[in-house]
């Protein structure tokens, strides 16, 4: 779905092409499709947050600059990751997916 495999390769984070190149959905359906994709991060964000503050405070004590400053960086690292997966899922939530489009292009391809 993206150009570049790798999501840390941060120059390139966003870039998407226009179609799907198997099955020609519409990756840009309307111009600002993926605003919405903000409320799937902040979802994804603060679960994930919520487990790794209970890990840290598991296995590191719960002291408190050991929890912000632990959950800080997870979060950091994470967030090309995050910001894939939330734009992955609002697409899929939002659009339709048409097998017959799906298996026609799987004929076509070789």
């Amino acid at each position: 779905m993206f150009n570049t495999p790798n999501p840390y390769n941060l120059k390139h984070l966003a870039n998407m092409p226009e179609h799907c190149p198997v099955c020609n959905q519409n990756y840009f359906p309307e111009v600002g499709f993926y605003w919405g994709a903000m409320y799937v991060s902040y979802f994804l964000t603060v679960g994930f947050s919520a487990i790794n503050v209970v890990l840290i405070g598991l296995l590191f004590g719960w002291n408190l600059w050991y929890l912000v400053f632990g959950n800080a960086a997870i979060l950091l690292l994470s967030n090309p990751i995050f910001y894939r997966y939330a734009r992955v899922l609002w697409l899929q939530l939002n659009t339709h997916f048409s097998k017959e489009e799906f298996d026609k292009a799987k004929v076509l391809t070789p």
